[in-house]
C-alpha cells in the first residue's frame, strides 16, 4: 500500500484548515487507517516559556522529550524540512499537512481554503471546487482511499 500525503493550507488564519484535517483524520482512522499530521507554524519556539522543558531547551539542550501517562512530545532544536518528518513518519498510510503552503510542493491532494464556500481540491489527475467542509472533506477522504487501494 502507498502512502498519501495531503496538504491543507488557506489564504489567511481561522478559515477551517484544523478542522478540515481533523474531520480527515477522523473518517480515516474509522476505516482503520494509520494518520499522521504535521502542523507547520509560524513561530519559532513551540515550547511553553517557564516550563521545566522549555528551560531545558533554553539551556541548550539538543532535545528534550517530555513523557506523559498518555503522549511523547519531543523537542529537537534543529529545523527540519518537511521532505525530512516525512520520511520519520513512515509507520503512516496517510500524512497530513496542515499549513506551509510554501514548505511543500508535492502533496497527492492539496485542499485550498480560500473562503468558507470556496475550497479548491486538487491532485494530479483533477481539480474541483466545493462550498462546504463537509464536502471537501467528502471528496478528500473519497480520492485518498482510493489512491490507497490502486
Amino acid at each position: 500500500m502507498k502512502r498519501v500525503i495531503i496538504q491543507v493550507v488557506s489564504t489567511g488564519r481561522g478559515r477551517g484548515k484544523t478542522l478540515i484535517g481533523q474531520n480527515i483524520v477522523k473518517r480515516l482512522v474509522a476505516l482503520g487507517y494509520g494518520v499522521c499530521a504535521i502542523k507547520k507554524t509560524h513561530h519559532d519556539f513551540l515550547d511553553v516559556k517557564d516550563k521545566d522543558s522549555y528551560r531545558y531547551m533554553s539551556s541548550g539542550a539538543r532535545r528534550v522529550v517530555v513523557l506523559g501517562r498518555k503522549q511523547i512530545v519531543d523537542f529537537k532544536a534543529e529545523p527540519k524540512l518537511v521532505e525530512d518528518v516525512l520520511r520519520e513518519l513512515s509507520e503512516c498510510d496517510v500524512v497530513i499537512i496542515e499549513g506551509g503552503a510554501g514548505d511543500y510542493s508535492n502533496p497527492d491532494v492539496k485542499v485550498t481554503i480560500v473562503s468558507e464556500s470556496e475550497i479548491a481540491i486538487e491532485s494530479k489527475e483533477d481539480k474541483v471546487v466545493v462550498s462546504s467542509i463537509e464536502t471537501a472533506v467528502e471528496s478528500v477522504v473519497k480520492s485518498t482511499i482510493a489512491r490507497l487501494e490502486n
